[in-house]
């Protein structure tokens, strides 16, 4: 924002050494250190408003600041510093927008327009050389039209305008750009936008250079030769002393000059960037460890390789979920996923952006195995089961289903639920292991080995023997 770089405030008129002869030539006035200025002569206008008379008018505009309650002491004399010895008058309408400026000179209340509705504000027609200009609760960024006469004719003489009540409570201010200001733009007769405070201008493609130009709200004749200072990021350029420069070097720049109807000096500010538009290498697919089933990657560090030979501080890179890039990515140094993920990104600098996308690969292994044990006929058999720490391991024997979890070292022994009699296959179908869960389908075999019990063909009858002597039995 253009800004007076002192806080003091007298409300001094400006004007040149001859007349404004009509309200389409008014001047420019603030409450801001301006000079005193000769009085001046100019037509009578008739006896608007108050005004018995009107003669030597001279007319003036300001726009308001801060809301509330704007007070001024009129003074004119040959007398100085009081100057305060020489009749003066003045009537003021408003208040008017900006855009009723352009028409506002055609609406006069007593003297362009009837009475109604009244826009005078405030009126004195008093001897005095001493007036007071009175507009209560002025409005921001609205304009008032001011006109002063010089009853006497006076040419000797020079007329001041103070802000008697700028620290009282409610006061409002005026704007002193309008006097005293400096927009910076890129050609002498073109500003750059306000607001924003300070302009950003980005100069992109092979263009290497801008040229900055001081151009005043209301320019002086002698512009092109008064004393510029310009600075480059805070640092005062010697050099620089001309009303137009030419910068190479990205960083912010700032201009202060000094009005010559002006006692404090204003300025304003642009930020420079130069840039190309940004380009972006695709990296190659990004495969996790194998066996791991919710690997960790870390995104970041891809970023030198994907802005090459970009500086990456001169760019943003922003990860997504989606094709669509609604949904950034929030971590994406530390990123899991559990399945093959497309991960889609942009890289932004000033110029503009462009997108593209890679494949993070789950190379993952979730497996569970089992060994059966070998048992007599008519007992219960047990599976030994590992794989993944704390996984669900679901197995079937016939049309039945079983779940066990496995414990943090991935093993369990699980017992039958009943006898049995005969071998018994188990049929491993899945796995679910890892967080967030993934499910491995299997189709792993094991068996539990059944010994049937011994048996024996009984016999009948009887063998006799000789004492000593052996036969053979036949079961």
């Amino acid at each position: 924002m253009k800004k007076l770089l002192l806080l003091f405030f007298t409300f001094l008129s400006i004007n040149f050494i001859y007349s404004q002869t009509s309200c389409t030539d008014t001047e420019p006035i603030c409450s801001g250190g301006i000079t005193p200025r000769p009085s001046l002569v100019g037509p009578n206008l008739g006896s608007p408003g108050c005004l018995g008379s009107a003669p030597n008018a001279n007319w003036y505009v300001f726009k308001t600041g801060f809301a509330g309650d704007l007070i001024f002491n009129l003074h004119q004399g040959n007398n100085p510093p009081l100057y305060n010895n020489q009749d003066i008058d003045f009537i003021c309408w408003g208040p008017f927008t900006e855009a009723q400026m352009t028409t506002a000179c055609n609406n006069l209340a007593d003297l362009t327009a009837p009475a109604t509705p009244n826009n005078i504000v405030d009126c004195s027609y008093s001897a005095s050389a001493t007036e007071t200009i009175t507009i209560p609760n002025a409005n921001p960024n609205t304009y008032y039209i001011l006109l002063i006469t010089n009853f006497s004719g006076a040419t000797n003489g020079q007329f001041i305008m103070e802000q008697t009540n700028l620290n009282a409570p409610g006061a409002g201010s005026t704007n002193c750009d309008v006097v005293c200001g400096v927009d910076l733009g890129p050609t002498s007769t073109s500003v750059y936008p306000s607001p924003p405070a300070i302009n950003t201008v980005n100069i992109c493609g092979s263009t290497t250079s801008q040229v900055l130009h001081c151009n005043f709200q209301n320019p002086p004749a002698n512009q092109n030769t008064l004393a510029y200072q310009w600075y480059y990021n805070g640092v005062l350029q010697p050099g620089l002393t001309t009303k137009s420069i030419t910068v190479t070097q990205a960083g912010t720049w700032r201009v202060v000059v000094t009005h010559p109807d002006c006692n404090t000096p204003t300025e304003d500010t642009v930020i420079i960037n130069f840039g190309s538009n940004p380009t972006a290498n695709t990296p190659s697919t990004q495969v996790g460890a194998t066996g791991e089933c919710n690997p960790v990657f870390n995104l970041t560090s891809l970023i030198p390789s994907i802005v090459s030979p970009q500086n990456p501080s001169s760019v943003t890179v922003t990860f997504y979920t989606d094709e669509f890039f609604l949904f950034p990515i929030t971590n994406p140094s530390s990123y899991s996923v559990s399945v093959d993920t497309m991960v889609y990104f942009v890289v932004e600098n000033v110029c503009g952006t462009i997108d593209s996308s890679f494949l993070l690969d789950v190379n993952c292994v979730n497996n569970a195995t089992a060994t059966g044990n070998s048992i007599c006929s008519g007992t219960n058999g047990q599976l030994t089961f590992s794989g993944p720490a704390n996984a669900t391991v679901t197995f079937t024997e016939g049309s039945n289903t079983y779940n066990v979890t496995l414990n943090a070292s991935g093993t369990f022994v699980w017992t039958t639920p009943g006898v049995l009699t005969s071998n018994t296959t188990y049929t491993i179908t899945n796995v679910a292991a890892g967080t967030p869960v993934v499910n491995t389908p299997l189709n792993n075999t094991v068996t539990i080995t059944v010994t049937q019990q011994p048996t024996m063909t009984s016999f009948t009858g009887t063998t006799s023997i000789c004492n000593g002597s052996s036969t053979t039995l036949t079961f």
